[in-house]
Parts: C-alpha cells; structure tokens; sequence
C-alpha cells in the first residue's frame, strides 16, 4: 500500500534521483505507532526477513562468526579459521560465517594495514601476521564508527539523517589505484 509518510533530505538520495523517500531505492516499508521505517537498498545486497524473537539467536545468529569486538574474535580464533584454508585471506574476512561484520571497505583497509595481500592464501599467514591483523581490522572498524560509516566515491552509503559518512577522507587503500602506496612509497 502507498504510505503517506514523507521524509525529505537535503541532498539527492544516492542512486534514487530524489531527496525524498520513499523513493526508487525503496524496497520496503515498515509503520509503526510512532513512525516509519524506510528500508532502502539502490543495491539489492540486503534483505529482510521476520522471525520470532526467540528464534533470532537459534536460526540466524548462530550462522554468524563472531562479531570483532566480542571475546570470541581473539588471536587464537583468527589463526584457527586461516589455517584451515588455501582460499584468499580476504575472502575469510568477507566470509560473515566466520567473522561477522567486516565489508569489502573494511577487509581491504585492515589487509593494508597489516601489509598483506589480499589475494595471499590465508593458511600462509604466520603467527606474528595474524595477530597484526586482527589489530589492523579493530582499528579500522573502530575508524568507521568514529567517522560514521564511508560514503565512498559512489556516496552510495547514507547515514539515517542523509548525511554522508566521513571515513572515506582517512582511507588508506581503497579508491587509491594510480596513487603512491602510503606503506612503501612504491
């Protein structure tokens, strides 16, 4: 059904033509007693799906990894998930059944950071590597947070109140093809 709730942005939604929502990015529509929920994806990647409260934990949590901050994203479980594997170290890290919550953005500036190859066999990785990355992805993640998400070159991400994130001004890998390597200079 058409809803009669409107919100207007001060800036073009990415990818919609419109500051006002909903719009051709909007997939769904939530209303609730007090207000709307606008569920907008000009991607397609996400999706929606409703469930019992107490089935949340036992049906979809539990195909999650560990989220980076909890207990459980130590050392020892980064080392135990790579060492099992041949596949790409940062294909492990976009794997959200082994690790929840590292995006391409974020897996990309954390390898950076911890000086390895994206496309290095992830039981390669020695001890001293593993724990640098593990260090690497908290810093990035919590640079994310602190600059509010990054709204890259496609600006295709959009804080809830229309404006753009900031974490994209600290970047260090991603977006810099033809520019110098921060790391060696190279």
């Amino acid at each position: 059904p058409e809803t009669k709730a409107k919100i207007v942005f001060k800036k073009t939604i990415p990818f919609s033509g419109s500051s006002e929502l909903p719009g051709k990015t909007t997939r769904i529509i939530i209303h609730f007693d007090k207000g709307t929920l606008f569920f907008n994806d000009m991607r397609k990647f996400g999706w929606l799906k409703i469930v019992q409260s107490s089935a949340l934990h036992n049906e979809l949590m539990r195909k999650l990894g560990p989220e980076p901050f909890s207990q459980d994203f130590s050392s020892d479980y980064l080392k135990q998930i790579i060492q099992k594997t041949s596949r790409p170290i940062k294909l492990i890290l976009l794997d959200q059944e082994k690790i929840a919550g590292i995006g391409n953005i974020y897996a990309n500036e954390a390898l950076f950071k911890a000086k390895i190859n994206p496309a290095r066999p992830a039981k390669s990785l020695t001890i001293n590597e593993t724990q640098r990355l593990r260090q690497a992805i908290l810093l990035v993640l919590k640079q994310g947070i602190k600059y509010g998400g990054s709204s890259a070159a496609d600006e295709a991400y959009i804080k809830p109140d229309g404006s753009s994130g900031q974490y994209q001004q600290h970047f260090l890998a991603y977006q810099k093809q033809g520019q110098k390597c921060q790391n060696c200079g190279a």
